[in-house]
């Protein structure tokens, strides 16, 4: 199996529209992100234990996260509190204006940087640990998160054009832009907040059952803000 060819067909069709709201707990920023994972659960063929692999984007894993059907009014979101110390993943429902918590951290710790003109901190990066909350197809698990992030003036995260959001190394430490594997590059991303990658395990309910579900590889592309 050609294992590159097939993750990046995964990603097609993925894009979310991009989310920021104040929601969930006071003082988070979220920001809505264009999302990819390869997940690797167990099969079993006459007795013998083999690995089953399956792609999902972001619709799909709000659709597993929730226990329901795509739809396009859910998007995933990446909260962050200003100060960063602490970070939700949720559901942002664009009609209802409600978040659902998927994942909230048990520990988040960043180490920034300035703007070596002006002296001002205006970015960051991040190592997070989630906690999976038991919601819809979900029953726990965890993810080890990590990132980088664009600050303002009072250090809370913020979207910039996305010209600008670039890393000379993203590839190095692991982020990449899933955007541009949509389809026909869509034009209407033009703020991005940062890159986030993340590994870790899923504790996924299927008829009835509980079963483990490894997560090796997942990115998130933070887009823009939502009012």
């Amino acid at each position: 199996m050609n294992v590159k060819k097939w993750i990046v067909l995964g990603v097609g069709s993925l894009i979310v529209a991009g989310a920021s709201v104040r929601g969930g707990s006071s003082g988070f920023l979220s920001f809505g992100s264009a999302a990819y994972t390869i997940a690797v659960s167990q099969t079993s063929a006459g007795g013998i234990p083999q690995y089953s692999y399956e792609s999902s984007w972001g619709p799909n894993i709000v659709a597993l996260a929730l226990g329901t059907q795509p739809a396009t009014n859910q998007t995933l979101a990446f909260a962050i509190n200003c100060g960063s110390s602490a970070g939700l993943l949720a559901v942002y429902d664009t009609i209802t204006s409600t978040m659902t918590t998927i994942a909230q951290t048990t520990s988040f710790d960043t180490v920034q940087d300035a703007n070596l003109t002006t002296g001002a901190t205006n970015a960051e990066r991040f190592v997070a640990v989630f906690n999976v909350q038991p919601v819809g197809n979900l029953a726990g698990g965890y993810l080890t998160v990590a990132g980088r992030l664009h600050l303002d003036a009072n250090g809370c995260p913020v979207a910039v054009l996305a010209a600008q959001d670039h890393d000379p190394l993203d590839k190095a430490m692991g982020d990449e832009d899933i955007v541009k594997y949509t389809p026909g590059n869509p034009k209407g991303i033009t703020l991005r907040a940062g890159q986030v990658h993340f590994m870790g395990v899923l504790d996924v309910i299927s008829n009835g059952q509980t079963n483990t579900v490894l997560v090796p590889t997942g990115h998130l592309t933070l887009t823009g803000q939502l009012n």
